[in-house]
């Protein structure tokens, strides 16, 4: 969130200063903002996406862990229906 928020006020402020930057004397200014916002834009963007495929794993192993529940519950489900039947047969 941090780094979003950098890139977005980097974004801003190059578009507000876009006239002075272009109008400089030096074109090593204009693409020294350049290349530092695509450097700063580019580590933004691995950064996001190896925090979105962590966020899946994490996930996935969540949906594992719930499925695993589920199936275990299932089993003590037909487990006590099995020992209701024999209790209500021994009767």
């Amino acid at each position: 969130m941090l780094f979003s928020s950098i890139v977005f006020v980097g974004v801003a402020g190059y578009i507000s200063f876009w006239n002075w930057i272009h109008n400089l004397a030096n074109p090593f200014v204009e693409w020294a903002f350049i290349s530092i916002g695509l450097i700063i834009t580019i580590n933004w963007w691995y950064w996001t996406m190896r925090i979105v495929r962590k966020q899946l794993d994490h996930q996935i192993e969540v949906i594992s862990v719930l499925v695993n529940i589920a199936d275990e519950i299932k089993i003590v489900k037909t487990d006590v229906k099995d020992l209701n039947k024999t209790v209500d047969n021994n009767k």
